[in-house]
């Protein structure tokens, strides 16, 4: 688990901003073990990584009701791809000021 977070550290966009994930028990790739590493690494993420900025996707887009679902509204139909409603929800999640100068381009 802790090479699996030190590679997600090292190949994310920005060393200092991270993005919680999410998957679909309906997605291909859905097992228990790798639900229980998407928690641990969303958890460690939330926690306990030394990042300046965190974007909890996982958060904004889950159902309340059902961790292992998309909120019913940002769903696209398939119960796995966010619908445009949902895209443009995580948009508004991103602080762009922040990011910007994160990036060193404010």
């Amino acid at each position: 688990m802790a090479a699996a977070r030190s590679e997600i550290y090292t190949r994310s966009l920005v060393g200092s901003v991270r993005m919680c994930i999410r998957d679909s028990n309906q997605s291909a790739f859905y097992s228990e073990k790798a639900e229980s590493l998407r928690q641990g690494l969303n958890h460690w993420l939330r926690n306990k990584a030394p990042i300046e900025a965190l974007w909890d996707f996982d958060q904004v887009a889950g159902d309340p009701q059902d961790s292992q679902k998309l909120y019913q509204l940002f769903d696209s139909g398939d119960g796995l791809h966010i619908s445009s409603v949902g895209g443009n929800h995580l948009a508004a999640a991103v602080d762009f000021q922040q990011l910007a100068t994160l990036l060193g381009i404010d």
